[in-house]
Parts: structure tokens; sequence; C-alpha cells
């Protein structure tokens, strides 16, 4: 008897909106130019949501991973264009100093004004079709955010030190094209993680599934 209430709950549930997905449901991208080549007409499984706390409030990430074990992530963003996605794809270490100048890339990590940030060679490199502009300028430096491997949708933002969330400090830049972006994150210890990102509209999503 439960398992028929159970099994018509699932049955009911739909998506409307890429922030309402939950581990297991399933996106799938259209072929269109704005979206990075990579996923377009691709369907990816939602394997994890995890948070982060800004000054403005909590954001959910959501991780994507493709059928072939590639892994993205995504937030949604609203602004005065309407709803976007921004999509999220972290940079090898070995790869960042191909990409980028060394004496501009260092000055990333200093204080001052108007740091560009220039992008070599990135439309040869097939594996960042769609993800890379020609070049950056940083818009945050060295801000402070809080990160949680917990989906915190329903909780909101917390007000406690000791709530297993990890501090770390992060700047971004804003591309040529205002759709592309970089973002770095510098955790405790020094270990810094880069990700290029693009933002593409709501409307570039074909499909969304939930699981069940």
């Amino acid at each position: 008897m439960f398992g028929l209430f159970k099994k018509k709950e699932q049955e009911l549930r739909s998506l409307k909106h890429f922030k309402e997905l939950q581990v297991k449901d399933l996106v799938t991208f259209k072929p269109r130019d704005n979206v990075p080549y990579e996923i377009q007409a691709q369907t990816l499984t939602v394997t994890g949501v995890q948070s982060y706390q800004y000054d403005d409030g909590i954001a959910a990430e959501f991780i994507l991973e493709m059928p072939n074990g590639s892994v993205f992530t995504a937030m949604c963003t609203d602004d005065e264009d309407g709803d976007n996605i921004t999509l999220s794809k972290k940079l090898p270490r070995g790869l960042v100093m191909t990409l980028f100048d060394e004496q501009q890339l260092g000055s990333v990590f200093e204080e001052g004004d108007n740091t560009r940030l220039d992008v070599i060679d990135g439309d040869q490199n097939e594996a960042l079709k769609g993800w890379l502009p020609t070049h950056y300028f940083r818009t945050i430096f060295m801000a402070t955010a809080y990160f949680y491997k917990e989906d915190r949708r329903l909780l909101g933002a917390s007000d406690y030190a000791d709530d297993g969330s990890e501090e770390l400090r992060y700047s971004e830049l804003e591309g040529s094209d205002d759709d592309y972006s970089l973002n770095i994150e510098v955790w405790d210890g020094g270990e810094t993680d880069m990700f290029v990102q693009k933002t593409i509209p709501h409307h570039a999503i074909s499909d969304l599934w939930p699981h069940g």
C-alpha cells in the first residue's frame, strides 16, 4: 500500500525550472551555439547538490555528470535579463599555464585595478570549445564565502561558526563577452581551484527529467 503511494508521488513530480533539480534528476541541453560544445544536445545527471554562502545569501550548486564521466557544476542566477544558468568546468593545473601568461596570472592574485588576463590560443583547445573569451577583467578580489557539502536550499544561511562549512576566498573575472567568466577559489592552506564559466539562458535547456 505504501509502495503505491510512493510510486504515485514520483509520477506526479514535475520539473519546471533548473533550480528545482534534485539528485538523480536529468537535464538535457539544446544543441545551441551559446552552450559549450561538449554539453550541446547532451543529457547530464545530477549527482549532488552542494551550497555556497555569500554576503547576499545561499546559492545551490548542482554537480552534473555526463555519460562519459565528465563532471561540471552549475548555479542559477537571476538578473534583469531573466533566469540564467552559469555552468562551470574545473581547469586542470597543467592546463592553466598553457592558457594564460604567467605574469598576468600572477597579477590576478595581487591588489590593483583593471587587472586583465588574456587567453592564449583558446580557440585551438578542442576540450574548451565554447568555454573561453579572448580575455578577462577582474571584478571581485578575494571576497569571503563559505562552502557546504550539503543542499541548504531549505535551511538557508547560517550564522554559526561550527555549522560544517569551509571558509574560502574567491576572485571573479568577467570575460570580454560577459557571458563568460572565470572563478578562482583559494582554500585554507593555499589550495587553489580555477573554473572557466559560461552563462546561458534557461531556455537553452531542452528538457528536465525527474528521477523515477
